[in-house]
């Protein structure tokens, strides 16, 4: 998590830790390279379902003031959203995921996400 977070700051953010992380897969190592990326009392929002226990870098939190917060990200979903594609307001949900990278290339993918002008809706990291 270290050093992805720390190719995140320098590669993504240009150097700048970022008061604020959106980690949205639940994934044990995504959320321990959030807390390590982003900046004195700076926020992690977690929007997924990981395991039922995971380790996080404790002392980081801590030290540095982090607010670590949830969000069940299905929570009343399905629902709307098979109204929405019975009615045909989705009928490709394909489409939605409109870049994918290996992780190796994390970094771009973060670049992508966070590029207003690359027509990104959702960008995937594949092989983590």
């Amino acid at each position: 998590p270290e050093s992805l977070a720390n190719r995140i700051v320098t590669g993504a953010m240009g150097g700048t830790e970022p008061g604020a992380m959106l980690e949205c897969m639940g994934a044990e190592s995504s959320i321990g390279a959030a807390i390590h990326a982003v900046r004195f009392r700076g926020t992690v929002f977690v929007v997924g379902v990981g395991r039922n226990e995971m380790q996080f870098p404790f002392m980081r939190l801590s030290t540095r003031e982090v607010d670590l917060r949830f969000q069940y990200r299905y929570a009343n979903m399905w629902p709307k959203a098979i109204r929405l594609m019975e009615a045909g307001v989705l009928d490709d949900i394909r489409k939605l995921v409109t870049h994918r990278f290996p992780i190796e290339d994390a970094v771009r993918a973060f670049e992508i996400s966070a590029d207003p002008k690359s027509g990104s809706i959702k960008v995937q990291i594949t092989g983590v």
